[in-house]
Protein backbone atom coordinates (compact mmCIF):
# COMPACT_ATOMS: atom_id res chain seq x y z
CA UNK A 1 0.00 0.00 0.00
CA UNK A 2 1.51 3.69 -0.69
CA UNK A 3 0.48 6.19 1.07
CA UNK A 4 0.40 9.81 0.28
CA UNK A 5 0.53 13.11 1.91
CA UNK A 6 -3.21 12.81 3.30
CA UNK A 7 -2.76 9.79 4.89
CA UNK A 8 0.81 11.16 6.61
CA UNK A 9 -1.46 14.08 7.87
CA UNK A 10 -4.41 11.44 9.19
CA UNK A 11 -1.71 9.62 10.73
CA UNK A 12 0.26 12.64 12.82
CA UNK A 13 -3.48 13.41 13.75
CA UNK A 14 -4.76 10.26 14.92
CA UNK A 15 -0.80 9.65 16.90
CA UNK A 16 -1.87 13.10 18.83
CA UNK A 17 -5.27 12.07 19.74
CA UNK A 18 -6.48 8.95 19.02
CA UNK A 19 -9.87 9.67 19.91
CA UNK A 20 -10.52 12.89 17.62
CA UNK A 21 -13.49 12.26 15.77
CA UNK A 22 -13.24 11.67 11.89
CA UNK A 23 -15.18 14.57 11.15
CA UNK A 24 -12.43 17.36 12.48
CA UNK A 25 -9.88 14.81 10.66
CA UNK A 26 -11.90 15.60 7.77
CA UNK A 27 -12.14 19.20 7.83
CA UNK A 28 -8.22 19.71 8.81
CA UNK A 29 -6.60 17.82 5.92
CA UNK A 30 -9.73 18.81 3.05
CA UNK A 31 -11.78 15.39 2.68
CA UNK A 32 -15.21 14.44 3.31
CA UNK A 33 -15.68 12.11 6.67
CA UNK A 34 -17.05 9.14 4.70
CA UNK A 35 -13.05 9.52 2.61
CA UNK A 36 -11.49 9.88 5.91
CA UNK A 37 -13.21 6.66 7.41
CA UNK A 38 -12.15 4.86 4.51
CA UNK A 39 -8.53 5.63 4.71
CA UNK A 40 -8.25 5.13 8.21
CA UNK A 41 -9.75 1.13 7.47
CA UNK A 42 -8.00 1.33 4.57
CA UNK A 43 -4.43 1.58 6.63
CA UNK A 44 -5.74 -0.45 9.18
CA UNK A 45 -6.62 -3.73 7.25
CA UNK A 46 -2.58 -2.79 5.68
CA UNK A 47 -1.34 -3.05 9.09
CA UNK A 48 -0.38 0.40 9.62
CA UNK A 49 -2.91 0.84 12.09
CA UNK A 50 -2.35 -1.96 14.68
CA UNK A 51 -4.76 -0.26 17.17
CA UNK A 52 -5.14 2.55 19.72
CA UNK A 53 -4.37 2.51 22.96
CA UNK A 54 -4.54 4.69 26.02
CA UNK A 55 -1.70 5.81 27.75
CA UNK A 56 -1.41 5.72 31.49
CA UNK A 57 -0.16 7.81 34.38
CA UNK A 58 2.00 5.27 36.09
CA UNK A 59 2.83 7.46 38.94
CA UNK A 60 -1.21 8.01 40.09
CA UNK A 61 -1.75 4.58 39.68
CA UNK A 62 1.08 3.93 42.29
CA UNK A 63 3.83 2.74 40.08
CA UNK A 64 6.54 5.37 39.80
CA UNK A 65 9.95 3.69 39.84
CA UNK A 66 11.16 2.85 36.70
CA UNK A 67 13.80 -0.01 36.75
CA UNK A 68 15.74 -1.19 33.94
CA UNK A 69 17.01 -4.98 34.18
CA UNK A 70 19.38 -7.12 32.37
CA UNK A 71 18.38 -11.07 31.73
CA UNK A 72 20.89 -13.41 30.35
CA UNK A 73 19.71 -17.02 29.61
CA UNK A 74 21.48 -20.14 29.26
CA UNK A 75 20.49 -20.76 25.72
CA UNK A 76 18.71 -19.52 22.79
CA UNK A 77 16.29 -22.07 22.91
CA UNK A 78 14.88 -20.59 26.48
CA UNK A 79 13.87 -17.47 23.99
CA UNK A 80 10.69 -18.39 23.24
CA UNK A 81 8.91 -19.59 26.09
CA UNK A 82 11.00 -16.80 28.14
CA UNK A 83 9.33 -14.22 26.17
CA UNK A 84 5.70 -15.64 26.72
CA UNK A 85 5.86 -16.06 30.56
CA UNK A 86 7.17 -12.06 30.72
CA UNK A 87 3.80 -11.42 29.43
CA UNK A 88 1.89 -12.79 32.37
CA UNK A 89 4.30 -10.18 34.80
CA UNK A 90 2.26 -7.12 35.01
CA UNK A 91 5.49 -5.30 36.84
CA UNK A 92 7.27 -5.78 33.04
CA UNK A 93 6.04 -2.99 30.71
CA UNK A 94 8.98 -3.68 27.61
CA UNK A 95 11.21 -5.97 26.76
CA UNK A 96 13.95 -5.19 24.14
CA UNK A 97 16.34 -7.95 22.77
CA UNK A 98 20.10 -7.43 22.49
CA UNK A 99 23.46 -8.10 21.39
CA UNK A 100 25.87 -9.25 23.87
CA UNK A 101 26.35 -10.98 27.00
CA UNK A 102 22.64 -10.10 28.25
CA UNK A 103 19.75 -11.33 25.72
CA UNK A 104 17.12 -9.03 27.24
CA UNK A 105 16.57 -5.53 28.76
CA UNK A 106 13.46 -5.44 31.07
CA UNK A 107 11.55 -2.16 32.01
CA UNK A 108 10.03 -2.75 34.98
CA UNK A 109 7.71 -0.38 36.92
CA UNK A 110 7.19 -0.72 40.62
CA UNK A 111 5.73 1.00 43.57
CA UNK A 112 8.94 1.80 44.74
CA UNK A 113 12.53 0.23 45.89
CA UNK A 114 10.65 -2.44 48.13
CA UNK A 115 7.93 -3.57 45.22
CA UNK A 116 10.79 -3.76 43.23
CA UNK A 117 13.09 -6.03 45.39
CA UNK A 118 9.75 -8.20 45.40
CA UNK A 119 9.43 -8.78 41.75
CA UNK A 120 13.42 -9.55 41.40
CA UNK A 121 13.18 -11.53 44.19
CA UNK A 122 10.04 -13.87 42.64
CA UNK A 123 11.66 -13.03 39.45
CA UNK A 124 14.67 -14.87 40.26
CA UNK A 125 13.35 -17.25 42.27
CA UNK A 126 11.50 -19.78 40.12
CA UNK A 127 9.33 -17.19 38.64
CA UNK A 128 10.64 -17.65 35.11
CA UNK A 129 11.20 -20.90 32.66
CA UNK A 130 14.40 -23.44 32.67
CA UNK A 131 17.32 -21.17 31.03
CA UNK A 132 16.90 -18.07 33.09
CA UNK A 133 20.91 -17.25 34.17
CA UNK A 134 20.72 -14.31 36.06
CA UNK A 135 19.98 -10.71 35.97
CA UNK A 136 21.99 -7.59 35.99
CA UNK A 137 21.24 -3.55 35.98
CA UNK A 138 22.24 -1.66 33.04
CA UNK A 139 25.61 -0.05 33.41
CA UNK A 140 26.25 3.67 32.01
CA UNK A 141 24.40 6.39 32.51
CA UNK A 142 20.95 6.12 34.89
CA UNK A 143 18.11 6.63 32.28
CA UNK A 144 15.78 9.75 32.05
CA UNK A 145 12.71 8.85 29.84
CA UNK A 146 10.86 11.16 27.94
CA UNK A 147 8.01 9.85 26.35
CA UNK A 148 7.16 10.00 22.57
CA UNK A 149 4.62 8.23 21.07
CA UNK A 150 4.45 9.15 17.68
CA UNK A 151 6.55 8.62 14.75
CA UNK A 152 7.85 11.71 12.35
CA UNK A 153 5.59 11.36 9.34
CA UNK A 154 6.88 14.47 7.35
CA UNK A 155 8.33 14.32 4.16
CA UNK A 156 11.60 13.33 5.41
CA UNK A 157 10.64 10.38 7.30
CA UNK A 158 8.78 8.80 4.29
CA UNK A 159 11.97 9.48 1.82
CA UNK A 160 13.79 7.52 4.34
CA UNK A 161 11.11 4.89 5.02
CA UNK A 162 11.73 5.28 8.73
CA UNK A 163 11.10 6.96 12.03
CA UNK A 164 12.94 10.06 12.37
CA UNK A 165 12.96 9.90 16.13
CA UNK A 166 12.59 7.47 18.73
CA UNK A 167 9.15 6.89 19.72
CA UNK A 168 7.24 5.01 22.83
CA UNK A 169 6.54 1.84 24.17
CA UNK A 170 7.04 -1.30 22.48
CA UNK A 171 4.33 -3.72 23.23
CA UNK A 172 3.39 -7.51 23.19
CA UNK A 173 1.95 -8.43 20.13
Amino acid sequence: MTIDDIDLRILDMLQRNGKLSQAKIAGAVGLTTPSVNERIKKMERHGMIKGFVALLDHEKMGFSLTAYVDVALEHPRFEKSFVDDLEKLLGVQECHYLAGEYAYRLKVKAADTAGLADFLQNFTNGGLPPGFRRTDRPRGPDWVGAYETRYETGRAARRARRPVRMVGACWWE
